[in-house]
């Protein structure tokens, strides 16, 4: 996601890896790029940054999105929480109440905003498949019964408006949309609940 976050940002982008080997190999590999990028800097002059240059980037990415009328995974547009409830579901939340560590919020019956913690957790292991069509969330903690299976939890016809929280290309928190998930199964032995991906975007209001 990362990659895919740089590479949207930064089409002409020019990569150079520096590899795993002896001090010496490593330190001339260093000092190769330090020149390139020297050089490069040469060429094209001084660098002004502006400091609303990421605010101005959502804002742009976010029209783009508006005019389409739909939000599609393939928008790469890195949010922040307050960003996904406000601006996207015409929510009223503050950050405080957002900082409480929630990973889903209900907008209406049938509705869910879901932001699951996708990397293991105290209690919780959870993962996405390579295709992000798959989610699975297996309890790992010492209760007995961690699910309620009557709760809306096990609700199939619920839509999981789904964000996954990465870094972005300067290492920045943010959440990206990767799509509708509904509840698709339950493993009892293994305490494992299983989401499918039934859709690449939603309309914008």
């Amino acid at each position: 996601m990362r990659m895919e976050d740089i590479f949207a940002s930064i089409p002409e982008i020019h990569l150079e890896t520096i590899k795993e080997d002896t001090y010496d190999t490593v330190r001339k590999s260093i000092d190769h790029i330090s020149n390139l990028i020297k050089n490069e800097v040469d060429k094209y002059g001084p660098f002004e940054w502006k400091n609303d240059w990421k605010e101005q980037e959502y804002t742009e990415k976010l029209s783009q999105a508006r005019k389409k009328g739909k939000l599609h995974v393939s928008d790469s547009i890195g949010f922040k929480r307050i960003q996904i409830t406000n601006d996207i579901f015409h929510m009223n939340f503050t950050e405080g109440y957002l900082q409480r560590g929630k990973s889903f919020f209900k907008k209406t019956n049938t509705e869910y905003i879901w932001i699951p913690h996708l990397t293991p957790q105290k209690d919780w292991e959870n993962k996405i498949t390579d295709d992000w069509e798959t989610i699975t969330e297996k309890y790992k903690g010492s209760k007995e019964k961690p699910f309620r299976e009557n709760s809306s939890e096990f609700d199939k016809t619920i839509n999981r408006y789904t964000f996954a929280r990465y870094r972005d290309a300067l290492g920045v928190i943010s959440y990206r949309f990767i799509g509708v998930f509904k509840f698709s199964d339950y493993d009892k032995d293994t305490c494992t609940r299983t989401y499918k991906r039934v859709n690449l975007e939603f309309e914008l209001l």
